[in-house]
Parts: C-alpha cells; sequence; structure tokens
C-alpha cells in the first residue's frame, strides 16, 4: 500500500513539474513573440519607406 501510495505522488509529483516547465516555456515564447512584434511596429512607424523593416530583415 505504501509503494502505491508513493508512487501515485511521485506520478503527480512529475506531471505538475512538467506542467510548470511547459507553463514557463509558453511564458518564453509569448515574450519573445512581443518583442519581435514590438520591433516590427517601431520599425514600420520609424520609417514607412521599408528601409528599416529591410535592415531588421537582414537585407542589408
Amino acid at each position: 500500500m505504501t509503494r502505491l501510495v508513493n508512487n501515485l505522488l511521485e506520478s503527480e509529483f512529475r506531471t505538475t513539474r512538467q506542467g510548470a516547465i511547459t507553463g514557463e516555456l509558453l511564458d518564453i515564447v509569448s515574450g519573445v513573440e512581443a518583442i519581435v512584434g514590438g520591433m516590427k511596429e517601431r520599425c514600420l512607424d520609424f520609417d514607412r519607406s521599408g528601409h528599416t523593416v529591410a535592415v531588421l530583415a537582414g537585407k542589408y
């Protein structure tokens, strides 16, 4: 019985930890998307001719 309880607790801990890691990764991805989105908006606002956007994209 003790072994069963320990196995259940370990399983629950692993599941919780994996969920926490997944949540952290999603937060990081969201943060990166927000930064890139902000960069694009600033470049478009800064120079409507497309020059700054091209620099950001690595064309120059």
